[in-house]
C-alpha cells in the first residue's frame, strides 16, 4: 500500500507535465519508459514479469511517425530500479557465476569496439546482447522463493501459449492478422503472406525458436511426477506450444523440440510413460494424408534447396574462421566481410547486389568466425557447465526447485541445439532474452536446491524420479 501511495505521487506530476508540454514536446514513449521505470523500482518483480510476457511482441512500431520502438532494448528500463535495491545488487557481486559472464561480456567488448568495421551495427549488437544478457543475470538475483520460481516459469509458458495460439489462427485465417499489420507497419513493403505463422514476431523462424524454448519448459513440468499443481494448465500450455511449432514450419525448431521432448523423457518419466508417449503418436497418422501434413512434407523435403542455403553460409563461416582463427574477424563484422569472401572463395554464388546477409545461421560458426576459439570457448564452457549441473545435479529430496533446474536444463540444451541451424542470439531478440532469463533461473536455483524442502508425498531420490512415500 506504501509502494502504491509513492508509485503515484511520483506517477501524477509526471503524467500532468506530459499533458502541460503536449507531445510535440515530450513523445509519449518516453512518458511510458520513465513511468515503466519508476513502476519497475516499487514492483520490480512484478516489471520482471511483465517484460517476460511480453518478450514475442518486440519488433518494431512506430510512434508517431518519428520513433521506431524495439522492445528488445526496453529491458534496460529495468536497470535503474535494479540498482536502487541495495539487497538486489548485494547478490549480484556475490554470484559468481553472475560475475563470469559479466567478465565475459566485458571482454568481448574489449575484443570487438577496437575491430568495429561498421561501429553503428557492432554498437547495436552489442547493445541488444547487454540487454539480453542483464534482464537473465537480474532474474538470477531477483529470483529467490519458490513462489517467485513458479510466477517465472508460468509466465514463461503462457508468453509461449498466448503466442502459439495467434499463430494458429494466423494459419487458419491465411494472413498475419491485423493486430501484426498493426504492430508491424514498416514491414508492408516487403512482406508477404507465404503460408507459415509468425505470431508477433518478425519471421517464422524466430516464432519457431522462441515456441521450442517453451515447448520444451512445459513438457518437462508435464512429465515431472513431482509437479501437481497446474497440471492441466501446463497440458494447454504444452498444446498451444506444439500447435504454434507446427504452423511455424520450422525445421530446426521441430528438431530441437524433438531433442527437448527426447531428453525430458529420458529424465523424468519412466518406460511406462516413454511407451504412452510413443503410442500416442499414433493419432499424428491421419494428419499425414491432410493437406496440412502435405505441407510439412514439403516444407522437410525442400531443407537444402535453395541456391544460396545454411550449407552455403556454413561453409563460408568457416573459411572467415580458417582465416582468422584466434580472434575471429571481430564481433559484427560477419556481414561486412561476407561479400569480400564470397567473391574470394565462391564466386559464382553470388544473387544480386541488394540481398542482404547478416548472420551465419548457426550461432557456434557465428561465434567461431567473429570471435575466434577465445570467443567459441568463452561461450561454450559456461553454458556447457550450466546444463551439466542442471541434469547432472543430485539433491536429498526431490523439491520443486530441482524439478524446475532439470527443467530448465532441458530448455538450454534445446535452445544450444537450434543454435546449429541458426544465430538466434544476435538475430532473435526475444528468444535471446528468453534464453538468458532460462540461464538466469538455472543460476538462481543451483545454490537452493540443496537445501530444498521436499514436495509433499515424495520420499528421498537418488536420480530425480519421485518415489511416491
Amino acid at each position: 500500500q506504501g509502494d502504491a501511495t509513492r508509485f503515484i505521487l511520483l506517477a501524477v506530476p509526471l503524467v500532468t507535465g506530459f499533458c502541460l508540454l503536449g507531445p510535440s514536446t515530450v513523445p509519449l514513449f518516453a512518458l511510458c519508459a520513465l513511468l515503466f521505470s519508476v513502476f519497475s523500482y516499487f514492483y520490480f518483480e512484478e516489471a520482471i514479469l511483465l517484460m517476460l510476457f511480453f518478450l514475442p511482441f518486440d519488433m518494431q512500431r512506430s510512434i508517431g511517425g518519428t520513433f521506431a520502438v524495439y522492445a528488445d532494448t526496453l529491458k534496460v528500463l529495468l536497470i535503474p530500479g535494479f540498482f536502487l535495491h541495495p539487497e538486489y545488487r548485494k547478490r549480484l557481486f556475490r554470484s559468481k557465476l553472475c560475475l563470469v559472464f559479466i567478465c565475459i561480456f566485458i571482454i568481448n567488448v574489449l575484443l570487438a569496439v577496437p575491430r568495429a568495421v561498421e561501429f553503428a551495427w557492432t554498437a547495436k549488437l552489442l547493445f541488444r546482447q547487454f540487454d539480453a544478457l542483464a534482464f537473465g543475470l537480474m532474474i538470477a538475483t531477483v529470483v529467490r522463493t519458490r513462489r517467485q520460481f513458479v510466477r517465472v516459469v508460468m509466465t514463461i509458458i503462457l508468453s509461449a501459449s498466448v503466442m502459439g495460439i495467434y499463430a494458429i489462427y494466423q494459419w487458419a485465417i491465411g494472413d498475419f492478422g491485423s493486430f501484426w499489420w498493426w504492430l508491424n507497419p514498416e514491414n508492408r513493403t516487403y512482406l508477404t503472406w507465404e503460408g507459415r505463422a509468425t505470431g508477433a514476431l518478425l519471421h517464422p523462424n524466430a516464432l519457431g525458436d522462441f515456441l521450442n524454448l517453451g515447448f520444451c519448459l512445459a513438457v518437462a513440468l508435464v512429465l515431472s511426477p513431482a509437479v501437481r499443481k497446474n497440471r492441466t494448465w501446463l497440458l494447454i500450455g504444452l498444446a498451444a506450444t506444439a500447435g504454434g511449432l507446427l504452423v511455424s514450419f520450422s525445421r530446426a525448431a521441430w528438431l530441437a523440440a524433438a531433442g527437448g521432448l527426447l531428453l525430458a523423457l529420458l529424465i523424468f518419466a519412466d518406460w511406462k510413460k516413454i511407451m504412452y508417449v510413443c503410442a500416442s503418436m499414433l493419432i499424428a497418422v491421419p494428419v499425414v494424408n491432410s493437406i496440412f501434413g502435405q505441407d510439412i512434407y514439403e516444407r522437410i523435403s525442400s531443407a537444402g534447396r535453395s541456391e544460396i542455403g545454411r550449407f552455403f553460409l556454413w561453409g563460408l563461416s568457416a573459411q572467415m574462421f580458417s582465416q582468422h582463427p584466434w580472434l575471429g574477424v571481430g564481433y559484427g563484422n560477419w556481414r561486412s566481410y561476407y561479400y569480400s569472401f564470397v567473391t574470394a572463395y565462391f564466386p559464382g554464388a553470388i544473387q544480386s547486389a541488394d540481398m542482404i546477409v547478416v548472420f551465419a545461421h548457426n550461432q557456434y560458426l557465428q561465434v567461431l568466425s567473429e570471435s575466434g576459439v577465445l570467443g567459441f570457448l568463452l561461450f561454450i564452457v559456461p553454458m556447457g557447465y550450466l546444463a551439466y549441473r542442471a541434469l547432472r545435479l543430485r539433491a536429498p529430496v526431490l523439491s520443486l526447485e530441482m524439478v524446475i533446474l532439470r527443467a530448465c536444463g532441458i530448455v538450454l540444451v534445446s535452445g544450444l541445439g537450434y543454435g546449429f541451424f541458426d544465430s538466434f542470439l544476435d538475430a532473435n531478440p526475444p528468444s535471446a532474452a528468453l534464453f538468458w532469463a532460462i540461464v538466469g533461473l538455472i543460476i538462481a536455483a543451483l545454490p537452493l536446491v540443496g537445501r530444498s524442502f521436499p514436495l509433499p508425498g515424495v520420499d528421498r531420490v537418488d536420480s530425480g524420479r519421485s518415489q511416491p512415500a
